[in-house]
C-alpha cells in the first residue's frame, strides 16, 4: 500500500488506521515527488493507493492516471476536503477511482480498501 498525504497528522492517522485494518506492508509519502520515488522502487508490491487530491507539488490526478495505465488492477482511493462532486467530475477521465470526503470514518476507509477497482468501475 502507498499512502500519500501532505498533512502530517493525517498521514500518521492513515498509517495507524491501515495497520489496524491488517495492511502491514505500506509506504508513506508526503508529496508527489516522494510518491514517485516509492512507486519506482515498489510498484510491483503495491495494490492500494490512498492519495490526497491536492498536494504541495501538484494535483494528484495525473499521477493516478499514470499508475492506472501501468497497473489497471490498482485500487486508488482519492481523499479530499473539497466538494467531492466537483472533484469526481474533474477526475472522470481518470478511470476507476474511489473517493472519500474528509473527514471520513475508519469504516468508510475499510470499505474502500475492501473494494476492487473492477467493482468500482462497474
Amino acid at each position: 500500500m502507498l499512502v500519500i498525504e501532505d498533512c502530517e497528522p493525517l498521514l500518521f492517522f492513515l498509517n495507524s488506521a491501515v495497520l489496524n485494518l491488517g495492511y502491514d506492508d505500506q509506504h508513506l509519502a508526503a508529496n508527489l515527488a516522494e510518491a514517485e520515488a516509492v512507486w519506482a522502487q515498489h510498484k510491483d508490491e503495491i495494490s492500494h493507493v490512498i492519495l490526497n487530491y491536492e498536494l504541495p507539488d501538484g494535483i494528484s490526478i495525473e499521477f493516478a492516471r499514470r499508475l492506472l495505465s501501468e497497473r489497471p488492477d490498482l485500487n486508488i482511493i482519492v481523499t479530499t476536503g473539497y466538494d467531492i462532486n466537483v472533484i469526481k467530475e474533474a477526475c472522470e477521465p481518470a478511470g476507476s477511482l474511489q473517493f472519500l470526503q474528509k473527514p471520513f470514518r475508519l469504516g468508510e476507509l475499510e470499505q474502500a480498501l475492501a473494494r476492487s477497482t473492477v467493482e468500482v468501475s462497474a
